[in-house]
């Protein structure tokens, strides 16, 4: 009977042993994850046969493979799309972003991946100039919904005409729909490289540089608290 209790108490303790072992190694296997929401804004996000790629999403994979985070993309159309779907917490993370106040009541910013400038562009063959003392009483302007430009342009009170699709911008500007378009520089430049526009049609006048960067969701940093920091160190081992 002794023998038999001793036995008994020996399986237990070797199954506990096994149960508590299990759980280290599933704890030491399983790998923290992150869902980023990205516009399409092209150069920077885009989806191209049937994946999502751009300049910012090379940037992110070099940041979050340093970290060791397994991440996920979706892309949707534009960033009050992603900024809501953040709000709702369908989504940790978006990219590309520079800084606003919406945003930052959602969630914080990075250490910038790179300068996103902001710049105007009009018909080299218009006399009109975003430095003429009456444009912004006769200028109808046209950037991409709901980005910080957009922000930016009806903040400071100038008559504006978004576009959800940034292709369209050279064709505005070309047909006279529009008198100017206010952007992040690299857009406006992928626009016209689709559409087979020389870039000497436009003259462009540089208004603002400012930080693009990841924004991580308050909701996600209060579940893995040391994320930010593990990010912004990947992004400063990335600066030159």
């Amino acid at each position: 009977m002794m023998m038999f209790v001793v036995n008994f108490r020996w399986k237990i303790k070797t199954l506990l042993l096994m149960l508590s072992l299990s759980c280290c190694i599933f704890g030491a296997i399983a790998q923290q994850e992150i869902t980023v929401l990205v516009p399409n804004f092209p150069p920077y996000t885009e989806k191209k046969h049937q994946q999502i790629s751009g300049i910012g999403i090379d940037l992110a994979n070099q940041v979050f493979n340093k970290t060791g985070i397994k991440v996920r993309y979706r892309i949707l159309p534009n960033y009050a799309k992603v900024v809501q779907q953040i709000t709702q917490g369908q989504g940790d993370a978006f990219l590309l972003a520079s800084q606003n106040d919406e945003r930052d009541s959602i969630a914080v910013f990075t250490e910038p991946l790179l300068i996103n400038r902001w710049c105007w562009y009009v018909l080299r063959t218009d006399t009109i100039s975003p430095d003429d003392s009456d444009f912004k009483d006769r200028a109808t302007v046209s950037t991409h919904f709901n980005a910080n430009t957009h922000k930016w342009l009806l903040k400071n009170n100038y008559f504006v005409d978004p576009v959800m699709d940034t292709g369209k911008l050279p064709h505005m500007l070309l047909r006279g729909r529009i008198d100017a378009v206010f952007i992040a520089e690299l857009v406006f430049d992928e626009a016209i490289k689709q559409a087979l526009i020389t870039p000497q049609t436009f003259k462009k006048y540089v208004e603002i540089e400012k930080p693009f960067g990841i924004y991580l969701s308050k909701k996600y940093l209060a579940k893995y608290p040391d994320t930010l920091k593990r990010v912004n160190k990947a992004i400063n081992a990335l600066q030159p």
